[in-house]
């Protein structure tokens, strides 16, 4: 049975994460022991840093001066080889002959400098569920790294993170069309550039159309499951070398997850929804069978399936029918006047619960959780009838 995310269980959860921030340090821990004492002057942005390496050393490695530095290519072997004592070993761990050291917000790996800490990379991060669970995760104290395809509110994403979280350096703002491969590979490689390791991965990129299956052109339908299916696969993809080199690494109940935005649509299909509830079928799908494989691997796979909810995700909807703007309209209405819509906040809530419990399933908002069961049991969808839904207001995606 799936995971029922209800506001009183999620507070109790959260409540046990209140000292998630702890043990976090901000770069002036990278001064000389000599210069680490209170009272001295917080790191200023331009200064030296640990054996005088400068800030060049926070860039990505395609724009790094040092010969030799090539970008993360997914797949490849994620070792070092920095110099005696580090050859064959895995990035972003401290063993003999590095200058890596416990706690410190930077460490060495491949002769250059990275932040240390949880890290967290979320697609679909500028708005809506993936702007609320980025800034969720960097109140934890999670470095954040968000993408999506609109880098001027990427960036103001960014910032809002990196004020959550009070450190300099924690957020990371990448340009991605999660539909092309080779801009996955770079934010891929950008992320691995700049943070020591990768422990949490939410595919949250997705876009929506409404309209009767007569309608709705099989363009549109191919353009919604690259975004919402095959968005998802080639992002899991791009970060599974680096989720099981943390698998490897922790060894425990700490192990990397993988997040799967779902929607309720992918427990329950819904008429004049066909194209888009296929997309979150088809990731279902890809999410269990994902699941078994890198069981071994300790990795953690877990979906999250919001039901209606409350964000501008209507801004990237596209309609089809008679009378689009009448429907935009309605249902814009409907959902914003539905006394179970969520907001983003609650979903973003449910996925980091999710990811701390290691959870598989987690449907958000106990009527939609209600109506899954019923379905599984029973077999009946009230979306694909005509008989009234029990519940006393109507619901938007059968009208």
């Amino acid at each position: 049975m799936p995971i029922v995310s209800h506001p009183a269980q999620q507070a109790r959860r959260l409540q046990t994460r209140a000292s998630d921030n702890d043990g976090y340090r901000s770069l002036n821990d990278l001064r000389p022991m000599t210069q680490g004492q209170r009272g001295l002057k917080p790191y200023t942005p331009g200064e030296a840093l640990v054996n005088s390496r400068s800030l060049n050393d926070l860039r990505p490695m395609t724009q790094r001066r040092e010969p030799g530095l090539k970008p993360y290519t997914p797949g490849e072997a994620l070792v070092s080889n920095g110099g005696p004592g580090t050859a064959n070993r895995p990035i972003g761990l401290s063993f003999p002959g590095s200058s890596s050291q416990t706690g410190l917000a930077m460490t060495k790996v491949r002769n250059s400098y990275k932040a240390s800490g949880k890290t967290v990379v979320i697609t679909g991060g500028s708005q809506g569920i993936g702007r609320a669970t980025a800034l969720l995760f960097a109140r934890k104290g999670y470095n954040v790294v968000v993408t999506a395809r609109d880098l001027t509110k990427l960036q103001y994403v960014a910032d809002d993170c990196e004020q959550a979280c009070g450190r300099q350096g924690c957020s990371l703002a990448v340009a991605c069309d999660v539909t092309k491969e080779e801009q996955v590979k770079s934010m891929a490689s950008r992320a691995m550039a700049k943070y020591e390791n990768i422990d949490v991965v939410v595919n949250c990129a997705g876009i929506m159309c409404r309209g009767l299956f007569s309608d709705v052109p099989a363009s549109e339908a191919e353009r919604v499951m690259r975004t919402n299916y095959l968005g998802a696969y080639i992002v899991s993809q791009a970060f599974l070398p680096v989720l099981k080199v943390e698998g490897k690494r922790k060894q425990g109940a700490d192990k990397p997850s993988l997040i799967m935005i779902n929607a309720f649509n992918g427990k329950v299909s819904m008429k004049h929804m066909s194209a888009f509830s296929a997309t979150k079928y088809a990731l279902y799908g890809l999410t269990e069978a994902l699941r078994a494989e890198v069981a071994q691997d300790n990795i953690h796979v877990g979906q999250v399936y919001p039901g209606v909810v409350k964000s501008n995700h209507l801004e990237r909807t596209t309609f089809f029918g008679k009378d689009v703007a009448e429907d935009r309209r309605s249902f814009r209405q409907t959902v914003r006047a539905l006394p179970i819509s969520q907001m983003p906040a609650e979903v973003a809530d449910a996925v980091y619960a999710a990811t701390v419990g290691k959870q598989n399933d987690v449907i958000v908002g106990l009527p939609f959780a209600a109506a899954a069961a019923a379905s599984q049991a029973t077999g009946f969808n009230p979306f694909a009838s005509n008989i009234p839904f029990s519940l006393p207001f109507p619901l938007p995606f059968g009208q």
